[in-house]
């Protein structure tokens, strides 16, 4: 995950935690996953329109389950993996009849 300098300042301050950052549920991005034979024309045209993009991870097999890799290679283990959207949703009311 990109970190701009600002945010690798308040890392270094100690004035929170990469995890925190991570799972806090503030999203300001956009994520797309893109299959990886289109990923270049992806990123030609995002350049184009003057957008960004960085590649974060990749969509496993099924059954591999979420981890998120440190800039180290290691897995780190997060205790919050940010707002569940889905978690208290209620069923859509019946209306067939």
């Amino acid at each position: 995950v990109p970190l701009s300098e600002e945010t690798r300042a308040v890392l270094a301050a100690g004035a929170t935690t990469l995890e925190r950052l991570i799972s806090g549920g503030e999203d300001y991005e956009v994520l797309a996953a893109i299959q990886p034979q289109r990923a270049a024309e992806f990123e030609r045209l995002a350049a184009a329109a003057g957008t960004s993009v960085t590649r974060i991870g990749s969509i496993e097999a099924a059954g591999a389950g979420v981890s998120f890799v440190g800039a180290d290679g290691r897995a780190m283990a997060l205790s919050s993996t940010g707002w569940d959207h889905f978690r208290n949703a209620r069923p859509a009311p019946d209306r067939s009849g």
